[in-house]
Order: C-alpha cells, then sequence, then structure tokens
C-alpha cells in the first residue's frame, strides 16, 4: 500500500469521526441563520432600547476597571528565581564574590533547592534589561526541584528572603523571570540637590512602605557611584603620537573593566454564515490556551481569554448594534423595491 493509499485512508478515517461535529456546527449555524433576521428586524424597530441597553451594559462595566490586572506581562512561575545583591560601593569584586559563596551556602540546605548558579561584578540582563557592571553587584539564580511552583516557590522565596537578611553588609531582592525585564514592579524616585535630604527623605519614604501589607523587597538609598581616578592627558604629546584622546579612553577602560569579546544572545444573512465560522473557529482554537495549562500559562491565558471576549462582542456588535446605529443614523429613506422599479420606468 503506497504512501497515497494510507493517506486518503486516514483522511476518510478522520472524517467519519467528526462526522458527528460537523452534523451539530451545522443545526447551529441552521438555527441561529433562522433566528438572526428576526432578532435584526426587532432591533431595527426598537433602536433607542437597543442602544440605551448597549450604553446601559458599558456604563455598568467602566466600574470594574480597577480590579482587572494591568500589569502588560506578568511574573512567570518556572521554578526559579533570582537573588540580585548588592555591597557597599567600592567592595572589591573577590569579597562580593565571597559573599554571594555564603549567599549559596545558605540556599542549598534547603531541600527545595536543586541547584543555583551565580555571578559576580555584574547583574545579567535579561530581556529588554540591560546587564550592569559593577564590582559591588552579584546575582544568585536558585533552581528548585520539579514541581515545586506557585505558592511553594513563594513560600521557598520567603524563607530564604528572611535567612539572607541575617547576612550583613549586602543588600539583597527577589525576582522572577519575566519576558522582557526584571524592574521591580513599583519604584519610587525622589529628586533634588540635596544628598543628604535625598537619602533621608528616601529612608522615611522606604520605613513607612515597610508597614504596608504585601510589600517587600524595598530598598532605599542614594546611588553614589563608584570611586573613581582622573587622568589628565598631555595633549600636545598625544598629537606628536599620532594619538586621539578617545582612542586612548577606550583602551584605558578595557585595561580596567575588561572587555567582552562576544555575547549570546454582516447586517445580511449572506454577511453572517462568514462571521459566525470565524469567531467559533478563533475562539475553539484559544480555548485550550485560555484554560491556562502547562508551564508558561501565565503569559498565554490572559491574552487568549481577552480575544476571545473581545471576539465574541465584537461579534454581537458587528451583526446588531452596529445596523442598529447605522440606522439610526441615516437620515437617507429607502423606498421599497416597487417604487424603486416605477422610478426606474419613467
Amino acid at each position: 500500500m503506497g504512501l497515497k493509499n494510507i493517506i486518503i485512508l486516514l483522511g476518510r478515517g478522520l472524517d467519519l469521526l467528526l462526522r458527528p461535529l460537523y452534523f451539530l456546527f451545522d443545526l447551529a449555524m441552521s438555527a441561529i441563520s433562522r433566528l438572526y433576521p428576526g432578532a435584526l428586524s426587532w432591533a431595527l424597530a426598537h433602536r433607542a432600547v437597543v442602544i440605551i441597553c448597549a450604553m446601559a451594559l458599558l456604563g455598568a462595566v467602566i466600574p470594574l476597571l480597577p480590579f482587572l490586572d494591568t500589569e502588560l506581562i506578568p511574573d512567570v512561575s518556572q521554578g526559579e528565581f533570582v537573588v540580585e545583591v548588592e555591597t557597599a560601593g567600592g567592595t572589591p569584586v573577590a569579597q562580593t564574590d565571597d559573599l554571594i559563596r555564603t549567599l549559596t551556602a545558605i540556599a542549598i540546605e534547603s531541600p527545595e533547592v536543586e541547584m543555583t548558579y551565580s555571578l559576580a561584578g555584574a547583574l545579567g540582563g535579561s530581556g529588554a534589561a540591560q546587564a550592569q557592571t559593577r564590582e559591588s553587584l552579584g546575582q544568585l539564580n536558585v533552581v528548585l526541584k520539579e514541581g515545586l511552583r506557585g505558592a511553594p516557590e513563594e513560600q521557598v522565596m520567603e524563607t530564604l528572603r528572611s535567612r539572607f537578611a541575617r547576612v550583613p553588609g549586602i543588600a539583597v531582592r527577589f525576582s522572577r523571570p519575566a519576558l522582557f525585564s526584571f524592574e521591580a514592579p513599583v519604584s519610587l524616585q525622589v529628586k533634588g540637590y540635596n544628598l543628604e535630604l535625598l537619602e533621608e527623605t528616601a529612608r522615611d519614604l522606604a520605613s513607612r512602605l515597610e508597614s504596608i501589607s504585601g510589600l517587600a523587597d524595598i530598598s532605599a538609598g542614594v546611588q553614589r557611584g563608584n570611586p573613581e581616578i582622573l587622568i589628565s592627558f598631555n595633549r600636545e604629546r598625544l598629537a606628536a603620537l599620532g594619538l586621539d584622546i578617545s582612542s586612548l579612553a577606550q583602551i584605558i577602560r578595557k585595561k580596567i573593566q575588561g572587555e567582552v569579546a562576544s555575547e549570546y544572545s454582516s447586517s445580511a444573512r449572506r454577511r453572517l454564515r462568514p462571521i459566525l465560522i470565524t469567531t467559533a473557529t478563533t475562539v475553539l482554537g484559544l480555548l485550550p490556551m485560555a484554560l491556562g495549562f502547562g508551564e508558561g500559562s501565565e503569559i498565554r491565558s490572559p491574552m487568549a481569554i481577552a480575544v476571545i471576549g473581545g471576539l465574541i462582542f465584537s461579534t454581537m456588535l458587528t451583526l446588531i448594534l452596529i445596523p442598529t446605529v447605522y440606522a439610526a443614523v441615516d437620515r437617507k429613506q429607502i423606498r421599497p423595491a416597487e417604487n424603486l422599479r416605477e422610478g426606474a420606468d419613467h
């Protein structure tokens, strides 16, 4: 039996399996096709009622907006989280690495932790977030054992947060991997010219925020920068050697900080059936995504729910409300077909 015959047999078998679904779908489409003209005629005859009901529905939905989630990309529970570490400014990278090793030893004591890996002297960028390079910065990635996601993952984070707080000389911030950024969900910026007053105000704000339930990893302070060495160039000597300040500054920068060599990085029945078929196929196709199964469902499920809801309501608008509004605002009086034929004869 050739491949072509096998494909034909499989197609026929699939057709037999899906034939009951086809029959049910045709029944539903036939019922809607019979009911729709009457529903549209009623809506056109009661335009004010339809428009007022639509406006009332819109007004009833507006108070619910504050209860909707507004974050663009939610935190993704993947059984892994990041601990960003910051030590005092000017701390050598070797000392920062020692402190991160201390945190690593504390983390691996937890039975829920599968493995850890760390980075000293920088914070790794993720997505749109750019990496930060500084000797006093570090990062600890904690990978949990299989199946520990959601609430168990949050519990491990809370436990390690309290244990890391006992290590002196460091400030830590926990975050989950996000699609585009590791930035904190909420940040407050205080601007001014008096650094001492700024630092005092920031500490006061931090103490107030700590009393609010649900907030964690609150940090405050003034970023004073790193210790610097000021280098003055002899411009005449540089000109005599055929050098320029920009090239020489790049060379010195590479000597001090190093260089990364590479980085991987329808108002009528005929406009009705196509509309319903398009809406139905899209809704059914997005249904598994909306149910939220599998990893990464935190990102996919809200999008699918929003698209499904939007398609259903937009279909109702297209089939009922838009023709009603059009009939209400259209001032042209359409003559019956008999009058049109009489006008054409004259």
